[in-house]
């Protein structure tokens, strides 16, 4: 996959490591020049479903998104519709050893929740792990993705993890092997949750086209997201 260009293609070299490290200590980046680059790149990558993309083995930051209509059943209305019709940016993450390796677990830690074919993945590689981290930093900041910062992102745990609090995404979506099943409370805490996590996408981050057909109504769109909503709130989502 090609680089970004501008600026930025001196960062992927591994010999530039040292400079992209300073501009990524603390998570933080003051350079507007190589922010933009990033932001206005970063939505014209294309997206690849998740099962039969062969991802390369160099570092690289990596966005997912949901595309599954079994979830859109329990979400088929409201804002978070769009989540899991992959109108909105489920996650960003980056792999300092080699995107391969980091999203071949996911076929693993997801297994149960959300299954390789319903997630579709946009790729890229980068010349060393901080120059990663400089774009994974950049989205991150900038346009919050729904679940980052949740068991998203969580590795397969070990046999002493079954008993402890659920996630957000294990009381939402239940079937990950090692997680109890939640209880009404917790499903509807995760919900509101999610809702909220949704309401604090800023208003200019990108909005992808859908890769999945929404669902149909006769209600005005208004209208029908405020339904979706509380619906999903109160009901369950079902």
């Amino acid at each position: 996959m090609g680089g970004i260009g501008g600026p930025l293609d001196a960062f992927r070299s591994p010999a530039s490591k040292g400079k992209v490290a300073s501009l990524v200590k603390g998570w933080w980046t003051t350079d507007a020049q190589l922010r933009q680059e990033v932001l206005e790149a970063v939505p014209r990558l294309e997206r690849h479903p998740f099962a039969e993309f062969d991802a390369p083995s160099a570092p690289g930051a990596y966005l997912i998104f949901i595309a599954s209509q079994r979830l859109l059943q329990m979400h088929q209305l409201g804002s978070t519709a769009a989540l899991v019709r992959g109108e909105l940016l489920a996650y960003c993450g980056s792999s300092q050893r080699g995107l391969r390796g980091r999203l071949g677990r996911y076929r693993q830690s997801l297994r149960g929740v959300i299954e390789p074919g319903e997630l579709y993945v946009s790729v890229l590689p980068t010349g060393s792990a901080p120059s990663a981290l400089f774009i994974e930093s950049v989205v991150v900041e900038s346009w919050s993705p729904v679940l980052n910062s949740t068991s998203f992102g969580s590795k397969v745990p070990g046999k002493n993890r079954a008993n402890q609090k659920l996630g957000m995404l294990e009381a939402l979506w239940a079937g990950r092997s090692w997680a109890r099943d939640p209880t009404a409370l917790e499903r509807a805490r995760a919900q509101i949750q999610l809702v909220m996590r949704i309401c604090r996408v800023p208003d200019d981050a990108p909005r992808w086209p859908a890769l999945i057909a929404p669902a149909q109504s006769n209600e005005p769109d208004a209208q029908r997201a405020a339904r979706g909503d509380l619906r999903m709130v109160i009901g369950g989502g079902r």
